[in-house]
């Protein structure tokens, strides 16, 4: 139990700094060392001594610190730090590649599901939504609504007896048939193969507007995102 929670924090504070690197971008080399040393003794010396060991202690620490973006502004001030254009194309790219370009088996989705991981932009709750709603993307879930198709249908057989007389004619003598029920039954899996497809497609929109209006948002009037 002690582990994953531990897992965690180092995530909470990977994400924070990683953060605060993007955002520093635009200082000087010297500065910006300053800064992320700063930071980063800050942090290690409050961990120290005070032990945070759990999600709760590691967020109410960052809050203390402040957000990545309203420290660097105190490092410009609000009046002279200069505008930024954000390049989210690469993000773009890489749930593109997750949804649509799944439709090349295996590897365009891989590469996809790649691209997220080594993004620092995308959250770790974004990166596994995109990497976990339809694993194998867009093509997966076409082959599960072909699947489901297959699965709602009714098979029947018959059989038939008789005899052949003289001349070959046949006589059927009797007739049976019988059907097997559907894996399952047709309102469930249409419901699932809508579901499964909607998902495939909506799911990276979602993951992309998330991490577009985070970007955008209202804290960080100075980005420009194309």
């Amino acid at each position: 139990m002690t582990r994953p929670r531990k897992s965690r924090v180092e995530a909470i504070f990977a994400d924070y700094l990683s953060e605060l690197r993007l955002l520093s971008a635009e200082l000087a080399p010297t500065e910006r060392a300053e800064l992320l040393g700063a930071i980063e003794e800050h942090i290690a010396h409050v961990r120290s001594s005070t032990n945070v060991t759990d999600e709760a202690g590691a967020r109410a620490l960052l809050a203390r610190l402040g957000s990545p973006d309203s420290i660097v502004d105190e490092v410009y001030g609000r009046k002279t730090r200069p505008g930024r254009t954000v390049d989210l194309k690469p993000e773009r790219n890489a749930l593109l590649w997750i949804s649509l370009g799944s439709l090349l088996p295996v590897f365009g989705w891989l590469r996809g599901v790649s691209a997220v991981w080594e993004s620092a932009r995308f959250s770790r709750a974004e990166k596994w939504a995109a990497t976990l709603l339809v694993p194998g993307g867009l093509l997966a879930a076409l082959a599960f609504t072909f699947w489901i198709g297959a699965a709602t249908d009714v098979v029947c057989s018959s059989d038939y007896a008789g005899t052949v007389g003289a001349g070959g004619v046949r006589t059927v003598l009797s007739t049976s048939s019988s059907c097997t029920d559907p894996l399952v039954s047709p309102p469930i899996g249409f419901g699932l193969a809508v579901a499964v497809l909607l998902v495939a497609v909506l799911g990276p929109l979602w993951v992309w507007r998330s991490v577009r209006s985070r970007t955008c948002s209202p804290d960080t009037p100075h980005l420009i995102v194309v």
